[in-house]
């Protein structure tokens, strides 16, 4: 497992994406310095016009906004940037330097899918702690409720890689492994609007088929909108779009390592 994910960190430093995650980092750490400064030049030439809680208020929501576009953008990336990692390693030559290994297929698959979920997770998790940092000294508010939103972001990038991994491996194509992931995000935000189903049409097959796969695709959107429920300190009263795509991602993992066992190399 070590060595695994350490093959995983030599990827990540030598296809330079750390140079574009820290470039996206500084870019957000910036503006969010920029509007920290002009938030208080609005304030002081109000004079006094904005109350107090009102000020608090606005700088809250801004950060949260920002924190939560920033994971979003990382997340994205990090799902773009890792489809090729699995496509890559079963390629014909380096399939067998990895299968021979004396480790079974299962726990070479697990191992390779938790250290890109690790190496790339810790990539996202310091870019991120290092925003929050930065706006809650810009804006004097050190936040602990917007962790929220990376700790479900963590949980997001879980689920998108099951889903891309199952597909590098089922395919052995990194293009289809990122449009696997395009797809997704598609049918998921199309189910979110279920409730339209049930206003477009009168077909009871139609609105039962869209219940059920409402509740089998996994929902990485909503799970986003919890996060900022959380973030916000108020309760969350359905838990299914976590639990239900978490259930989802062990599935999908079950099923690559049953099509992994298969495969000839």
């Amino acid at each position: 497992m070590r060595g695994i994910t350490r093959d995983t960190v030599v990827e990540l430093t030598d296809r330079k994406f750390l140079w574009i995650f820290g470039a996206i980092t500084v870019i957000t750490a910036v503006v969010i310095f920029l509007v920290s400064r002009a938030q208080i030049s609005i304030a002081m030439q109000s004079g006094g016009g904005f109350a107090e809680e009102d000020m608090a208020s606005m700088a809250g929501s801004v950060l949260l906004n920002a924190f939560d576009y920033f994971i979003t953008v990382l997340v994205f990336l990090v799902v773009m940037a890792s489809a090729g990692l699995i496509p890559a390693a079963l390629e014909k030559g380096r399939a067998d330097f990895y299968i021979a290994k004396p480790v079974s297929r299962r726990s070479l698959l697990l191992g390779k899918f938790l250290g890109i979920w690790l190496v790339y997770g810790a990539a996202l998790s310091v870019c991120s702690l290092f925003v929050w940092a930065v706006g809650g000294l810009a804006f004097g508010d050190f936040d602990p409720g917007a962790l929220w939103l990376l700790a479900l972001g963590l949980v997001a990038l879980f689920i998108w890689l099951s889903v891309t991994v199952f597909v590098g491996v089922w395919t052995g194509s990194t293009a289809m492994a990122m449009m696997s992931a395009i797809i997704l995000w598609v049918v998921q935000t199309i189910l979110g609007h279920r409730d339209w189903i049930t206003i477009l049409t009168d077909s009871k097959l139609a609105v039962t088929l869209n219940n059920w796969l409402y509740y089998i695709v996994p929902k990485p959107s909503a799970i986003a909108d919890m996060a900022i429920t959380l973030a916000q300190g108020r309760a969350i009263h359905d838990w299914l779009p976590l639990w239900s795509s978490v259930l989802f991602s062990a599935v999908v993992l079950g099923l690559t390592v049953a099509v992994f066992k298969r495969k000839d190399y």
